[in-house]
């Protein structure tokens, strides 16, 4: 919650060229709640609206990159920007209900809980994502990597959550009940045991809201075999952080393609092996340290 002047309207995202964020509910539910708690200089409630997603504004990428139920709080009536400094204790006053009342909604209605490896125990990063809440617009949720915790902001009634990781079966949890407070769902993700050779899984596949969408598109390598180079190109559905890698039949790395942000959209990169022995190589694509895709590539010389 960051605060300005002026305006005493609560302002929250987002809308998206006439389409609301994924979470609208749950923000226009705080919205309306944090407006009940600031009072107006003539004592009435503050107003609360959406603003544009095309404006930028740290309130959209808070929500949008980050993950953060964001509001920007306008104080003072229109056209007071500071204050006198003898108002101060009044006006804490008059903001400290809608203050309180935020720091209180983290408590729930929400869901809460750790990512493991089923068989370790060991705590994972994965993508944890909550079915009618997956959208293009926001980048993917996932568990943070120190204890796999992860938190989602809800309403009360009932959700699916989606989790998965490279390297482990996809989890989807059913009928989740959310009521007044945080419910706790740990998740623990059983290991795949039909990888390939280099352990590489082929990421998430897109079937609806019914498994966790690809954010990347790894293409069929052109021409494959080759000889020297050949292209290698990706589609990216947001911006993102991009790790591409050649590794050997041992899986050792031979060369890193791309390793930095990059756009949305199409890309494409030259792997030249002319250094290189004849052999079979290994791709591995990786987006934002989690989904992952993989090529093998034959040198033939």
């Amino acid at each position: 919650m960051t605060f300005h002047s002026y305006g005493e309207v609560i302002i929250y995202p987002w809308d998206y060229s006439g389409q609301v964020a994924p979470d609208h509910d749950v923000l226009n539910n705080i919205a309306s709640n944090l407006a009940q708690r600031f009072i107006k200089d003539n004592g009435g409630s503050y107003n609360y609206y959406t603003n544009s997603a095309l404006e930028g504004k740290c309130k959209n990428w808070f929500y949008g990159f980050g993950g953060a139920m964001a509001f920007c709080v306008e104080l003072n009536p229109y056209p007071m920007f500071l204050p006198p400094g003898n108002q101060l204790a009044e006006r804490t006053q008059r903001y400290y209900n809608g203050a309180i009342y935020l720091l209180e909604r983290m408590s729930g209605p929400g869901i809460t809980g750790h990512i493991t490896d089923a068989n370790t125990g060991a705590p994972l990063p994965a993508r944890v994502e909550i079915q009618g809440r997956i959208s293009p617009q926001v980048k993917p949720r996932f568990a943070e990597p120190v204890f796999g915790r992860y938190t989602r902001m809800l309403n009360n009634g009932a959700y699916t959550v989606l989790a998965g990781m490279r390297g482990y079966q996809y989890v989807r949890v059913e009928d989740v009940v959310v009521s007044d407070t945080l419910t706790v769902l740990d998740i623990e993700l059983p290991p795949l045991t039909d990888e390939d050779a280099m352990g590489f899984a082929a990421g998430f596949s897109l079937d609806s809201e019914s498994a966790i969408p690809n954010s990347v598109t790894l293409y069929s390598v052109n021409p494959n075999p080759f000889n020297p180079s050949t292209d290698i190109r990706f589609e990216l559905r947001d911006a993102s952080f991009v790790n591409l890698t050649v590794y050997d039949i041992t899986g050792g790395e031979v060369v890193k393609l791309v390793d930095g942000y990059q756009s949305a959209g199409s890309h494409s990169v030259v792997f030249d092996g002319s250094d290189l022995p004849s052999g079979m190589y290994f791709l591995r694509l990786v987006v934002d340290g989690g989904q992952s895709m993989a090529r093998k590539v034959v040198l033939v010389k």
